[in-house]
């Protein structure tokens, strides 16, 4: 129902090169780029029809990577790598709402569920702490001045890594070995501006919004619904990482592994919390904290196989992944910000299946199974403006079953190329789009077809393929998301694709 014009524009440029020296036993390989981008994004915030909130969004990027690289060469039992990375990155952003700090209409009640008064019919929503006066009534309409928020951040990433890998028994066994240390730097500003409704002196319905110099803080305005924060830190973080790996092949066709792993991400820097309400107090303003580093330690045994003169391939892998401070996307107020789940936990079993019964036709199924839970996590539930617990809920987006079953044959045409048709068949488990793991956030497991049929030339050079996706036309949602308590917390939803077909033509040299 968007009454405003949405649109996105991005410019991006960037250069990069490689450099490959082989020198004997050993070869160097660098690898750089510079990238630049520039993004500008208008969105009508309120989703309705009247003429509400309309958010401008500006950004500017630019990375520099160099990755840099001694392995040995040659046939030789033992195989090593010794590398250095670098990212030197730096962005900002500003959201006005609307574009360059002009002013936004809110209207009182007809035009959607506003959380922001105290005399909305139906009542409000549970949680919601009304920041205007009672005269304000049904069909009133507000002005919004002065609200951007920006940020910008600068990232320093260095990192030394060395793998080594020992052959036995002429590759029966196999044993790999890897070590990376990594130091990060973060510099991070977050900021927004004061927000004013109306005017000093204005009316609703004839009667004054607000009281003369009813001010809550001296030098604030006395219409003032959003104190101004501003806030700048730089904080760093090293962590060291490294997988050992080994792998038994006693013969071609059959090959087995178990790997250990351990990851770290970086830190997040957050800022203040926006203060709604112009309290009468500087500190009731919120430090949200900064996000410590997430750690992880992965299990992994499996299997690859081939039977049957190569007819049948069969494998199967099983692992287990257990987080420390797993970094989830929070909310506090009207800010959004990255906080740590403590503990979390994620096992599962991956199977892939290829037969070919005759020449040419494939068969083939692959099945997932996914125990994700967060073990330990208490945060924020973007449906109730609440904190709760959500330890031993299922994490976002973690189906526990999923499956695709397909079929292929290839039709050879006497050096006129081959054509190839497919089908296939996707199936999801349920999911949920957040931790509390509400009936509202849950999509139902589905099943979506695919079928295509292809013509590749006999060189590989050139193909034709006519597609159908989604051929059952399922409802899909792809994300869910709830907005701002001061807009009363609307619901975003995206879909995946309906029924979609069409034709692609492609060649490569």
């Amino acid at each position: 129902r968007s009454n405003a014009r949405q649109f996105q524009d991005i410019s991006t440029w960037d250069i990069n090169g490689t450099l490959n020296w082989d020198f004997g036993p050993v070869s160097l390989n660098i690898v750089g780029s510079y990238r630049d981008e520039n993004r500008a994004q208008n969105f009508d915030v309120d989703l309705s029809d009247q003429g509400m909130i309309v958010s401008n969004v500006t950004a500017t990027t630019t990375d520099r990577v160099i990755d840099a690289h001694l392995r040995s060469e040659g046939n030789t039992s033992t195989e090593w790598l010794l590398g250095f990375f670098m990212l030197d990155a730096e962005g900002q952003i500003n959201v006005d709402l609307p574009g360059q700090g002009g002013s936004s209409n809110i209207f009182y009640g007809q035009g959607g569920r506003v959380c922001i008064g105290f005399n909305i019919s139906p009542p409000p929503l549970p949680n919601c702490t009304p920041i205007l006066p009672p005269q304000v009534v049904l069909g009133d309409t507000i002005e919004l001045f002065g609200a951007r928020t920006g940020g910008s951040n600068e990232t320093l990433s260095l990192a030394g890594y060395a793998h080594v890998r020992q052959n036995f028994f002429e590759e029966v066994l196999r044993l790999g070995l890897g070590l990376r240390y990594s130091y990060d730097r973060s510099k991070g500003a977050r900021y927004s501006d004061l927000v004013t409704i109306l005017a000093p002196g204005s009316t609703a319905s004839g009667v004054p919004l607000f009281a003369p110099g009813d001010a809550d803080l001296d030098g604030i305005p006395d219409n003032c619904i959003q104190l101004g924060t501003s806030t700048y830190s730089e904080k760093s973080w090293d962590g060291i990482t490294g997988d050992l790996k080994i792998e038994f092949q006693p013969a071609e066709e059959h090959m087995a592994y178990v790997s250990v792993s351990h990851g770290y991400k970086p830190g997040y820097i957050n800022g203040n919390a926006l203060a709604l309400g112009c309290p009468s107090d500087l500190s009731a303003i919120t430090a949200l904290g900064d996000a410590e580093e997430e750690t992880l330690w992965a299990y992994e045994i499996g299997s690859k196989n081939r039977f049957l003169d190569n007819t049948v391939q069969a494998n199967i892998t099983g692992f287990i992944y257990q987080y420390d401070n797993l970094q989830v996307a929070s909310q506090f107020d009207n800010t959004g910000y990255i906080q740590n789940a403590p503990r979390a936990q994620v096992r599962g079993i991956e199977f892939e299946g290829i037969w070919e019964p005759i020449e040419d036709l494939s068969l083939s199924v692959v099945y997932g199974y996914l125990n994700s839970k967060y073990l330990e996590y208490t945060g924020f539930n973007f449906a109730t403006g609440e904190i709760e617990d959500f330890s031993g809920n299922t994490m976002i987006r973690a189906p526990e079953h999923t499956a695709t079953l397909a079929a292929e044959y290839v039709w050879f045409l006497n050096g006129n190329g081959s054509i190839i048709p497919r089908i296939q068949y996707f199936i999801s488990d349920e999911i949920y789009f957040n931790a509390s793991n509400s009936t509202d956030s849950r999509e139902p497991s589905y099943g979506t077809l695919q079928i295509r049929t292809r013509w590749e030339s006999e060189n590989d050079r050139m193909f034709i393929e006519g597609f159908v996706e989604n051929l059952t036309d399922e409802d899909v949602r792809s994300t869910r998301s709830v907005g701002s308590g001061l807009l009363g917390r609307p619901i975003t939803v995206a879909y995946e694709p309906p029924r979609t077909w069409g034709v692609r033509v492609g060649g490569s040299y």
